[in-house]
């Protein structure tokens, strides 16, 4: 069932989604390639009982990437569909690269760490609604998930052969950035088919960047 308000914490949670996308363009230096516009998220979101409105309202900002399954993308061990006996192409990373994977990665979970550590604080404020309250701590529920359904895709592909992997989910899709040396043929078809694995999303809404 989709959700149609949210309220305290919002912003917060909407903020580290839109820090991953501008970390996917701080580093890849391309705009175009991004799947959200991290602006407008952010103008979407009011603290402490203020609704999420056009877009997010009526959609639920993570409700169109766990499909409502509380175990869509907790399951390392789903199967992919296609592609299982595919691994992909053998290759060592230039220092440029180990470079990005290194600082993206922890930018991006000092981001995430930060908003989980504000959101329990606010949890822990006598003054919010019992309501309020369940409100967030459903929302730092789902943004929980989001994170372990990173790490799952991210895992994946290490195990069928990719060097390094970094992935970015926003509520309309997920960034997917690899080293390009391992890239052939198969490299596409592996990537959508970890992501999907934890995500409910079409093969459209996953964006593949090669660095």
């Amino acid at each position: 069932m989709k959700i149609q308000k949210r309220h305290v914490l919002m912003a917060s949670l909407v903020l580290a989604l839109g820090a991953a996308v501008y970390l996917n363009w701080q580093f890849t230096g391309n705009s175009d390639m991004l799947s959200v516009d991290a602006s407008k998220k952010l103008g979407e979101a009011q603290y402490v009982n203020g609704d999420i409105t056009d877009e997010t309202q009526e959609a639920g900002i993570f409700d169109s990437i766990f499909g409502g399954d509380d175990d869509k993308s907790t399951d390392s061990t789903k199967e992919t569909t296609k592609g299982e006996d595919t691994t992909a192409v053998k290759a060592e990373l230039t220092e440029k690269q180990i470079s990005y994977f290194s600082t993206v990665r922890t930018d991006r979970e000092q981001t995430q760490s930060k908003v989980l550590e504000d959101a329990k604080e606010v949890l822990s404020l006598s003054e919010n609604s019992e309501e309020a309250k369940e409100e967030a701590a459903e929302s730092v529920s789902q943004l929980e998930k989001l994170i372990l359904a990173q790490s799952n895709i991210e895992n994946l592909l290490k195990a069928k052969g990719f060097t390094d992997v970094v992935c970015f989910i926003s509520d309309e899709g997920c960034n997917v950035v690899v080293a390009s040396q391992n890239m052939d043929d198969s490299g596409s078809l592996l990537v959508k088919d970890a992501v999907m694995s934890q995500l409910d999303m079409g093969s459209e809404q996953i964006k593949i960047i090669q660095i």
